[in-house]
């Protein structure tokens, strides 16, 4: 027998298994997984409603919300194709996209409403526009009469998310993912990150990004609670991280970054992290070093004292001539035939995130061991 795979499969494990568990938590707003589940179940009925066919495109302009979460369930049960837009894109990239993806309806939050008249007058395709925070979605959802779709009647080939890039050369272009790729990668990611019920995840990755690193399906089938945090903010994060007990995030390093600088980490109980992966880039963590260092010193300016680390501060200063170094080695200003065998291996280091990382560890332990 073929069963198909699917992520509505992962919904229903967390209803089936799960029911009764606190499963979403968006502000004030706390669901068990047979809630959410039956909220997905009426999004899906109430898109049929509007007419929407298996292989439409219904579109997403929104923030982390427990709403666009519902959509990656409650579209694919319709048998539509979800597509959450990149918010941070302007509106002539947003019009073309939506052209591109012939989108037939458009859920956004009231922040990007400004937006909406550009749509309407530059994208015919587009029947619906639905507000993801007035009254109508929530009529539509109350409206509608939850029906559990019945697994085997899914095609595990068929196109269940678009997502465009962004950040590359040329115009956005449309990534399809099906359902059966979307439940491999879920569990791909519940056996290496999230392979417990106990966990509790906070959505930092916006879930336009990248299908939100297949979180949103992997914490589903394992029922772990999922913590929307709407848009990322270090105070914010510590603060629903210290409430809610969360256990696991995702991180891009610019948000690792921003998490280490900010003053008020040493304000919140951040005890019960357990995980945090980091991905998108290369993560030089000495480099963060580096930028405490920085701080330190310029807290040393302010207030001087007998223990200053001199020895840091002259690796930092040496780390920087260095890195200027390496920068104009690998932007060619520097001849090749002086560099002989050092240029390959500079430009190996360097392309791996790891020339940065590698000067200050160095250079830092050197300058920190001759000052003590």
């Amino acid at each position: 027998m073929h069963i198909p795979l699917t992520p509505v499969r992962c919904l229903y494990r967390a209803v089936d298994l799960y029911g009764s568990k606190e499963g979403v938590v968006c502000g004030t707003h706390r669901f068990t997984y047979a809630e959410f589940g039956e909220r997905c179940e009426r999004l899906a009925a109430a898109l049929g409603s509007l007419g929407v066919l298996p292989g439409d495109r219904v579109a997403y302009l929104s923030f982390n919300t427990h709403k666009l979460l519902e959509g990656y369930f409650g579209v694919i049960q319709a048998g539509a194709i979800v597509a959450p837009l990149n918010v941070r894109l302007t509106a002539p990239e947003l019009i073309q996209i939506l052209n591109h993806c012939e989108a037939r309806v458009v859920l956004f939050e009231n922040d990007f409403a400004p937006l909406i008249e550009h749509f309407r007058k530059d994208c015919p395709a587009i029947e619906h526009y639905i507000a993801l925070d007035g009254p109508e979605y929530e009529a539509s959802l109350a409206r509608a009469t939850p029906r559990r779709s019945d697994i085997m009647s899914f095609d595990e080939a068929s196109p269940a998310e678009i997502f465009y890039t962004s950040g590359s050369t040329g115009t956005p272009k449309g990534v399809l993912l099906c359902h059966r790729t979307l439940y491999l990668h879920a569990m791909n990611v519940a056996l290496s990150t999230t392979n417990n019920d106990t966990g509790i995840d906070l959505h930092t990755i916006p879930l336009f990004h990248a299908n939100g690193w297949g979180l949103p399906q992997a914490c589903t089938m394992m029922g772990r609670k999922q913590v929307m945090v709407r848009r990322f903010e270090p105070t914010t994060v510590f603060r629903l991280i210290e409430q809610e007990r969360a256990t696991g995030m995702l991180l891009v390093p610019v948000m690792a970054g921003a998490l280490l600088m900010s003053p008020d980490r040493e304000k919140f109980d951040l005890s019960s992290l357990e995980l945090i992966m980091l991905g998108g880039a290369a993560f030089m963590f000495f480099a963060y070093l580096g930028f405490d260092a920085v701080s330190t010193a310029a807290e040393e300016a302010r207030n001087p004292s007998s223990d200053l680390p001199f020895g840091i501060l002259m690796s930092l200063a040496i780390c920087t001539v260095l890195y200027i170094a390496v920068v104009a080695i690998l932007n060619g200003m520097v001849p090749f035939d002086q560099l002989n065998v050092a240029f390959p291996v500079a430009f190996a280091l360097s392309r791996v995130g790891l020339a940065w990382a590698g000067i200050i560890v160095s250079f830092g332990a050197i300058a920190g061991l001759t000052t003590v």
